[in-house]
């Protein structure tokens, strides 16, 4: 048997407890509803949700709204004490590396043609009413 200090992880309890750490750690029961898109009654929250979270010692009351305990905090991952972000570092130019040249094994090969493949081409074709030359580009071996 394992021991669990808060709900377990995917649970309503959990979702709505991380939903309360995000909301600052502060909110009134209304606002706590809301936030989780809560469509049951009001008992059904308090009974599955807050005593649940009160058994575990994660969530308490305090004139009238419900907070995070320090055991919370430290369920979520997150220090009570909270410190000054350092100060960020200004960004400097963007290096690019100078192009390579292409490699010749990446590109596409002629393929090899056999003979005779092409004599189509010497036949014209009717555009219209005239008769316009094949125009291909492909060398046969």
């Amino acid at each position: 048997m394992s021991a669990h200090y808060g709900p377990r992880a995917g649970t309503r309890p959990d979702l709505a407890f991380r939903k309360l750490a995000q909301l600052g750690g502060r909110a009134g029961l209304h606002g706590w509803m809301n936030a989780i898109a809560w469509t049951r009654p009001i008992t059904a929250f308090e009974r599955e949700i807050v005593n649940s979270l009160m058994r575990c010692h994660i969530v308490r009351r305090e004139a009238g709204d419900y907070v995070v305990t320090e055991k919370g905090w430290d369920f979520v991952g997150r220090a009570t004490a909270t410190k000054a972000a350092p100060a960020g570092q200004v960004a400097g130019p963007r290096h690019a590396p100078s192009k390579a040249p292409l490699s010749a094994r990446h590109m596409a090969r002629a393929g090899l043609v056999r003979e005779g493949a092409l004599e189509y081409a010497q036949i014209p074709s009717r555009y219209g009413s005239q008769r316009v030359a094949h125009k291909a580009k492909v060398r046969t071996a």
